[in-house]
């Protein structure tokens, strides 16, 4: 089941987890700037389930350098939240995702 979330981040991403618990396995973010992943991180990273993953667009990316700060952020003050660099293709930049162990 795929749920694409359609509006500001501050309001879109709020009002689908609050609906009702939801519990998911897998998230992409793709926020471009620091504001956007500052503000999902945290409410994702709530409704996963342990082992689940958030794919990370723009972690390395020279274009948009506050996804990679915001999501270092994140990383610090949640014990359970663990960077994994995925694999890639080759001639790909490289990916990266939180995991909740």
């Amino acid at each position: 089941n795929i749920t694409l979330l359609k509006g500001d981040f501050k309001d879109a991403v709020k009002k689908h987890f609050s609906q009702k618990h939801r519990s998911i396995f897998s998230a992409n973010v793709d926020c471009d700037l620091y504001e956007g992943y500052k503000l999902c991180l945290p409410i994702i990273f709530e409704s996963l389930e342990i082992g689940g993953i958030i794919n990370l667009d723009e972690y390395y990316s020279l274009k948009y350098p506050g996804a990679k700060i915001a999501s270092d952020e994140f990383l610090k003050t949640n014990s359970n939240a663990l960077l994994i660099k995925a694999r890639n293709r080759n001639g790909e930049f490289p990916r990266f995702q939180i995991k909740k162990i």
